[in-house]
């Protein structure tokens, strides 16, 4: 990178200059023109739990705006947003085992509701669900094995 005066960035309109100097904390990396502030010490803020704090802070201001919220949803429906959604969905192991957990559930629902009726309708059952009932209303103290 070449070193250039924050005049000179300014003047050509650019957001960040290069001294070559250290900074206070001794990084030597870009710095903004709006601020003269070192991006290696913004970097170093952010790693610590009050800077994230901050940045997260920071992050949900922009989407409750309304022009964060624009952004976002322009973003989501761009065809970028809806390519990223489907690699995001198609190539998370977490998302695949949910969407077949799901499959599975739906295609195990026919066989599950048969024998839950015929489960149901067996006598022991019935029985059960008398006992249990009588305990509820409060004809028995217990249910009776």
């Amino acid at each position: 990178m070449k070193p250039i005066s924050r005049k000179a960035a300014k003047a050509k309109g650019r957001k960040w200059y290069f001294t070559g100097k250290p900074c206070p904390h001794g990084h030597v990396t870009r710095r903004w023109v709006s601020s003269s502030g070192c991006i290696g010490c913004v970097k170093a803020y952010r790693c610590t739990p009050r800077g994230r704090k901050s940045l997260c802070d920071a992050y949900k201001r922009y989407n409750s705006s309304p022009l964060g919220f624009e952004r976002n949803v322009r973003s989501r429906n761009s065809p970028a947003g809806i390519e990223g959604a489907y690699r995001r969905r198609t190539k998370n192991p977490l998302t695949i085992e949910c969407r077949r957990r799901n499959d599975r559930n739906r295609r195990d629902k026919p066989a599950r509701k048969t024998w839950t009726k015929k489960y149901r309708s067996s006598p022991k059952y019935l029985a059960y669900r008398r006992r249990k009932y009588a305990v509820s209303v409060g004809r028995i103290d217990t249910i009776p094995t």
